[in-house]
Protein backbone atom coordinates (compact mmCIF):
# COMPACT_ATOMS: atom_id res chain seq x y z
CA UNK A 1 0.00 0.00 0.00
CA UNK A 2 2.87 2.15 1.12
CA UNK A 3 4.22 2.60 -2.83
CA UNK A 4 0.63 3.13 -3.74
CA UNK A 5 0.15 6.13 -1.32
CA UNK A 6 3.87 7.00 -2.47
CA UNK A 7 2.90 7.62 -7.08
CA UNK A 8 -0.20 8.79 -5.44
CA UNK A 9 1.07 11.22 -3.54
CA UNK A 10 3.94 12.17 -6.64
CA UNK A 11 0.92 12.70 -8.99
CA UNK A 12 -0.85 15.15 -7.14
CA UNK A 13 -3.65 13.05 -5.12
CA UNK A 14 -4.36 13.25 -1.97
CA UNK A 15 -6.02 11.11 0.66
CA UNK A 16 -8.95 13.16 0.98
CA UNK A 17 -11.64 11.86 3.60
CA UNK A 18 -15.29 10.65 2.59
CA UNK A 19 -17.57 12.86 3.02
CA UNK A 20 -19.37 12.83 6.13
CA UNK A 21 -22.64 14.77 4.92
CA UNK A 22 -26.15 13.30 5.71
CA UNK A 23 -28.30 13.37 2.58
CA UNK A 24 -31.49 14.67 3.75
CA UNK A 25 -33.55 15.44 0.54
CA UNK A 26 -33.38 11.72 -0.60
CA UNK A 27 -33.89 9.73 2.14
CA UNK A 28 -36.32 6.90 2.01
CA UNK A 29 -38.98 8.09 4.65
CA UNK A 30 -39.34 11.09 3.20
CA UNK A 31 -40.04 9.90 -0.58
CA UNK A 32 -43.59 10.55 -1.20
CA UNK A 33 -46.38 8.42 -0.79
CA UNK A 34 -49.65 7.26 -2.51
CA UNK A 35 -52.47 4.83 -2.15
CA UNK A 36 -55.91 4.54 -3.77
CA UNK A 37 -59.29 4.88 -2.28
CA UNK A 38 -61.04 4.20 -5.30
CA UNK A 39 -61.09 1.75 -6.98
CA UNK A 40 -59.70 -0.74 -4.42
CA UNK A 41 -57.61 -3.88 -4.99
CA UNK A 42 -59.85 -6.28 -6.93
CA UNK A 43 -62.20 -3.71 -7.93
CA UNK A 44 -64.18 -3.36 -11.13
CA UNK A 45 -64.77 -0.33 -13.12
CA UNK A 46 -68.65 -1.03 -14.53
CA UNK A 47 -69.86 2.78 -14.95
CA UNK A 48 -68.06 5.36 -17.46
CA UNK A 49 -66.99 8.39 -16.86
CA UNK A 50 -65.13 6.92 -13.74
CA UNK A 51 -62.75 8.83 -11.35
CA UNK A 52 -59.79 7.46 -9.85
CA UNK A 53 -59.11 8.79 -6.58
CA UNK A 54 -55.81 8.61 -4.30
CA UNK A 55 -54.59 9.88 -1.00
CA UNK A 56 -51.15 11.27 -1.65
CA UNK A 57 -49.03 13.12 0.94
CA UNK A 58 -44.87 14.38 1.11
CA UNK A 59 -42.86 15.86 3.43
CA UNK A 60 -42.11 18.41 0.11
CA UNK A 61 -45.45 18.05 -0.86
CA UNK A 62 -46.59 16.41 -3.65
CA UNK A 63 -46.36 17.81 -7.35
CA UNK A 64 -47.93 15.25 -9.31
CA UNK A 65 -49.80 12.10 -9.70
CA UNK A 66 -49.41 10.09 -13.00
CA UNK A 67 -51.79 7.24 -14.03
CA UNK A 68 -50.66 4.20 -15.64
CA UNK A 69 -52.92 1.51 -17.14
CA UNK A 70 -51.03 -1.61 -17.88
CA UNK A 71 -48.10 0.81 -17.76
CA UNK A 72 -49.33 3.17 -20.27
CA UNK A 73 -49.91 6.59 -19.21
CA UNK A 74 -53.50 8.08 -19.00
CA UNK A 75 -53.09 11.07 -17.45
CA UNK A 76 -51.22 13.22 -14.77
CA UNK A 77 -53.01 15.66 -12.18
CA UNK A 78 -51.58 18.70 -10.45
CA UNK A 79 -53.62 19.92 -7.87
CA UNK A 80 -55.12 18.28 -5.18
CA UNK A 81 -57.06 15.92 -4.35
CA UNK A 82 -55.30 14.36 -7.78
CA UNK A 83 -58.33 13.06 -8.77
CA UNK A 84 -58.08 11.39 -12.45
CA UNK A 85 -61.62 11.18 -14.66
CA UNK A 86 -61.59 8.10 -16.68
CA UNK A 87 -63.74 6.89 -19.99
CA UNK A 88 -62.23 4.20 -21.47
CA UNK A 89 -62.28 4.09 -25.32
CA UNK A 90 -65.26 1.93 -27.85
CA UNK A 91 -61.67 0.29 -28.26
CA UNK A 92 -60.16 -0.40 -24.92
CA UNK A 93 -61.11 -4.34 -24.03
CA UNK A 94 -62.94 -5.19 -21.04
CA UNK A 95 -61.14 -7.33 -18.76
CA UNK A 96 -58.31 -7.23 -15.90
CA UNK A 97 -55.75 -4.10 -15.98
CA UNK A 98 -52.60 -3.12 -13.48
CA UNK A 99 -53.69 0.00 -12.85
CA UNK A 100 -50.68 2.41 -10.84
CA UNK A 101 -50.19 5.67 -9.63
CA UNK A 102 -46.82 7.55 -9.16
CA UNK A 103 -46.65 10.58 -6.88
CA UNK A 104 -43.76 12.66 -7.28
CA UNK A 105 -42.02 15.75 -5.41
CA UNK A 106 -40.51 19.13 -6.63
CA UNK A 107 -37.32 16.74 -7.02
CA UNK A 108 -38.22 14.01 -8.77
CA UNK A 109 -38.58 11.82 -5.56
CA UNK A 110 -41.67 9.32 -6.24
CA UNK A 111 -43.94 6.95 -4.45
CA UNK A 112 -45.93 4.55 -6.39
CA UNK A 113 -49.07 2.40 -5.85
CA UNK A 114 -50.52 -0.53 -7.99
CA UNK A 115 -53.57 -2.61 -7.96
CA UNK A 116 -55.52 -4.66 -9.95
CA UNK A 117 -58.51 -3.82 -11.36
CA UNK A 118 -61.30 -5.14 -13.61
CA UNK A 119 -62.80 -3.31 -16.50
CA UNK A 120 -66.13 -4.02 -17.30
CA UNK A 121 -68.51 -1.40 -19.23
CA UNK A 122 -70.90 -0.72 -22.23
CA UNK A 123 -68.46 1.54 -24.85
CA UNK A 124 -70.11 0.84 -27.72
CA UNK A 125 -71.23 4.18 -28.13
CA UNK A 126 -69.10 6.73 -30.11
CA UNK A 127 -65.93 8.73 -28.85
CA UNK A 128 -67.01 11.78 -27.38
CA UNK A 129 -65.96 14.33 -30.40
CA UNK A 130 -68.61 17.13 -31.39
CA UNK A 131 -68.09 19.74 -34.10
CA UNK A 132 -68.77 23.13 -32.69
CA UNK A 133 -68.52 25.90 -35.21
CA UNK A 134 -70.12 23.24 -38.51
CA UNK A 135 -73.74 21.71 -38.72
CA UNK A 136 -74.36 18.50 -40.28
CA UNK A 137 -76.21 19.04 -43.56
CA UNK A 138 -75.95 22.62 -43.77
CA UNK A 139 -75.12 24.95 -46.44
CA UNK A 140 -72.65 27.82 -46.85
CA UNK A 141 -72.06 30.23 -49.15
CA UNK A 142 -68.07 29.75 -49.21
CA UNK A 143 -67.56 32.90 -47.28
CA UNK A 144 -68.93 31.66 -44.36
CA UNK A 145 -66.88 28.59 -43.84
CA UNK A 146 -64.97 29.10 -40.69
CA UNK A 147 -61.39 29.30 -41.37
CA UNK A 148 -60.73 27.10 -37.98
CA UNK A 149 -62.32 24.03 -37.56
CA UNK A 150 -63.42 23.42 -33.74
CA UNK A 151 -64.50 20.47 -32.19
CA UNK A 152 -64.93 19.72 -28.22
CA UNK A 153 -63.57 16.90 -26.47
CA UNK A 154 -65.91 15.25 -23.32
CA UNK A 155 -62.71 13.49 -22.03
CA UNK A 156 -59.14 14.92 -23.33
CA UNK A 157 -57.22 13.35 -20.89
CA UNK A 158 -57.53 9.90 -22.49
CA UNK A 159 -56.97 11.51 -26.09
CA UNK A 160 -53.73 11.86 -28.00
CA UNK A 161 -54.14 12.80 -31.21
CA UNK A 162 -56.68 14.33 -33.72
CA UNK A 163 -56.43 13.73 -37.67
CA UNK A 164 -58.60 15.90 -40.18
CA UNK A 165 -60.09 14.69 -43.69
CA UNK A 166 -62.25 16.37 -45.90
CA UNK A 167 -63.75 14.23 -49.05
CA UNK A 168 -64.40 16.42 -52.09
CA UNK A 169 -67.13 16.13 -54.81
CA UNK A 170 -66.51 13.22 -56.70
CA UNK A 171 -65.13 11.41 -53.68
CA UNK A 172 -61.68 12.57 -53.62
CA UNK A 173 -60.30 12.25 -50.02
CA UNK A 174 -57.59 14.27 -48.46
CA UNK A 175 -55.61 14.39 -45.69
CA UNK A 176 -55.44 18.11 -44.38
CA UNK A 177 -53.56 18.33 -40.67
CA UNK A 178 -53.57 17.07 -37.25
CA UNK A 179 -53.65 18.50 -34.19
CA UNK A 180 -52.56 17.18 -30.91
CA UNK A 181 -55.07 17.25 -27.94
CA UNK A 182 -52.69 18.34 -24.97
CA UNK A 183 -55.62 17.64 -22.35
CA UNK A 184 -58.01 20.36 -24.02
CA UNK A 185 -61.19 20.80 -23.88
CA UNK A 186 -61.54 22.78 -27.12
CA UNK A 187 -59.70 21.64 -30.11
CA UNK A 188 -59.30 24.02 -33.12
CA UNK A 189 -57.80 23.42 -36.35
CA UNK A 190 -56.51 26.16 -39.05
CA UNK A 191 -57.63 25.13 -42.97
CA UNK A 192 -58.53 26.39 -46.55
CA UNK A 193 -61.86 26.17 -47.14
CA UNK A 194 -63.14 24.84 -50.18
CA UNK A 195 -64.47 27.48 -53.19
CA UNK A 196 -65.50 24.84 -55.35
CA UNK A 197 -69.77 24.25 -54.74
CA UNK A 198 -70.62 20.86 -54.14
CA UNK A 199 -71.00 18.56 -51.14
CA UNK A 200 -68.23 17.68 -49.37
CA UNK A 201 -67.31 15.58 -46.40
CA UNK A 202 -65.58 16.30 -42.97
CA UNK A 203 -64.34 13.53 -41.09
CA UNK A 204 -61.33 12.78 -38.32
CA UNK A 205 -59.46 10.02 -36.97
CA UNK A 206 -59.03 9.78 -33.06
CA UNK A 207 -56.31 8.58 -31.36
CA UNK A 208 -56.21 7.29 -27.90
CA UNK A 209 -53.59 7.18 -24.91
CA UNK A 210 -53.38 3.16 -25.65
CA UNK A 211 -52.50 4.87 -28.94
CA UNK A 212 -55.34 3.43 -30.80
CA UNK A 213 -56.93 5.00 -33.72
CA UNK A 214 -60.71 4.79 -35.12
CA UNK A 215 -62.84 7.33 -37.38
CA UNK A 216 -65.68 9.27 -36.33
CA UNK A 217 -68.63 9.95 -38.28
CA UNK A 218 -68.48 12.16 -40.77
CA UNK A 219 -69.91 15.80 -41.26
CA UNK A 220 -71.64 16.73 -44.45
CA UNK A 221 -71.95 19.95 -45.86
CA UNK A 222 -72.68 21.94 -48.99
CA UNK A 223 -70.77 24.80 -50.56
CA UNK A 224 -72.83 27.36 -52.79
CA UNK A 225 -71.21 29.93 -54.79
Amino acid sequence: EAPIQAWAAAQGYTNDQPPTETDTLYRPEDQPMVNFISPSQGGSITIQPYTFQVSASSVRGVRRVEYFLNDISIGSITVAPFSLPFNPTPKTPNGSYTLKAVASDDLGNEGRATIQVTLSTDRTGEWGVLWSNMTNGKSYINDELPPELSLEITNPLQLKKIDYYLEAPGGSKSFIGFENVVNRSVVTHSWSPPSQAGIYSLSVVVTDAFNESYAQPALTFTVQN
